[in-house]
Parts: C-alpha cells; structure tokens; sequence
C-alpha cells in the first residue's frame, strides 16, 4: 500500500462556496495534546470542482491506540513502511493551511477543531510556533458546529455519517481521510443551504467565523451546565478560543 494519492473526486454541482480547502484527519489517539496524524487529507474546490486533492500516510513517533486504529485500520507496521516523516507531514499541513488562509479560503471540517488542535499542538512542539503565529487566521466552516448551532435541541448523534444521513449526502467511504474530507464539504454545503446562509467571501465568511466561535462557546457551557446538573461535576472545558488559540474567541468582546 502506498501513500495514495492517485485517482479522481467527482465535481459538487450547485455549490455556495467559490473556493473551499476540505481538511481531515486520521490519529492515533483523541488526546489533541499527544495525538499525532496517521493519515491527512486536502481537497481544493472552485465553484465545487475539485481542482486538487492530497492524501498521505504519517509515520508517528507515539503508538497506535487500539481504538483508533479500530477505526482507521491503519496499524504501525504499515505506517512505518508507507508513512510520510512526522515533521515533514506537519510542516505541508501548516503549509496548505496557512496557504488558504492568506487568499481568504474558508477550511471546511467536521468538528474541525480536533484536527486543528493537534496541527496546532504539532507546530508549537516541532517547529517552535503556533497555527495562528505561523499565519492561519481562518476562515473556516465546520459542518458539526453550524448544524449542532442552528438546531441544538434535535435528538440523536451528529456525527458525519449521521449528518450526511440528514442532510441526504451520499457516503464516499467512512474512516478515510480523503473520503471523509470530500463528504465532509458535501454535507457543509447541504448544512449552508438548509440554513439559508449566504456565504461568499471576505467579511461574511470572517463573519459566520466568529459566529460559529459563539456557538461552539454556547455548546460547551450548555455541556458543562447539564454535566453540573445531573452528575455533580464536569471536565468540559469552555475555551476562550475556537478553534484553537488565538483564532476567534467564544464570546464577543
């Protein structure tokens, strides 16, 4: 199995955004502390043509957790041999993000701030500066936050394949970085139109930015309020930022 980048992603006809970066990645583990990539994904979009896409392997410096790789498949013989080198990995995912961020390109994800988190995690270890201090400033669109944000009191899970379930998007494939990356834009796209949000460019994409930073503030300290309420304590954090630090703050100053 090689680093597979090969192969073709059909167009996304009657798209809203005009230029999108689609981002996912796989780990070995949930800790955004000690987690590392195993796989990552990039799909640039125009109008919803694709235009490019990359998907590679890592090879982390830390195990596999079992649960992760239960998910991904991706086992640390393999990873070993196939793998991208760590820093270098780390350095094209800091590279492609900041890239988007200085023409004004949104970064489209599923709870994105996972992800982000641990890039943001991996700059600071490895090459001695944070996401935001090396140039990314957003924007970014999270499919999770908006949907989560906009009907918070609808029953059942919100994961991807529940919110393409929902949103009526067809799966690609599940627990691939690349497939979760394209279905991930389909379904924002879906979540953008359902909601009547007008997106373009510029201030109105900076705009819905920090809009989803309030939501996801809001979600937090409603988690942390109920977990008070029905179990006596939480260990939810209400972050001052979101998606990482110095990106775009919970609550409006």
């Amino acid at each position: 199995m090689n680093n597979p980048e090969s192969g073709t992603l059909p167009d996304v006809p009657g798209a809203l955004l005009h230029r999108a970066l689609a981002f996912d990645l796989e780990t070995t583990g949930l800790d955004t502390n000690y987690a590392q990539p195993v796989s990552y994904a990039f799909i640039e979009l125009a109008d919803g043509k694709v235009e490019d896409h990359t998907y590679r392997f890592v090879r982390p410096t830390v195990p596999v957790e079992r649960g992760a790789a239960a998910v991904h498949g991706l086992d640390e013989a393999m990873l070993r041999q196939e793998g991208d080198d760590l820093r270098s990995s780390v350095e094209q995912i800091a590279f492609r993000l900041c890239q988007a961020s200085s023409h004004g390109v949104p970064v489209i994800g599923m709870n994105v701030s996972f992800d982000l988190q641990i890039v943001d995690s991996l700059t600071t270890s490895l090459l001695g500066t944070s996401l935001v201090d090396l140039g990314w400033q957003g924007p970014i669109l999270d499919a999770l936050v908006i949907d989560r944000g906009f009907d918070t009191y609808r029953k059942g899970k919100r994961t991807l394949d529940a919110l393409c379930e929902r949103y009526r998007v067809k799966r690609s494939g599940a627990h691939n970085a690349l497939a979760d990356a394209y279905d991930t834009y389909k379904v924002t796209e879906a979540v953008l139109s359902h909601f009547g949000l007008g997106v373009s460019e510029g201030e109105v994409l900076k705009g819905l930015s920090e809009r989803q930073a309030r939501l996801a503030g809001a979600a937090a300290a409603s988690l942390r309020a109920y977990h008070l309420r029905t179990r006596g304590a939480s260990d939810v954090i209400i972050a001052e930022w979101w998606p990482i630090k110095g990106s775009f703050r919970t609550v409006a100053v």
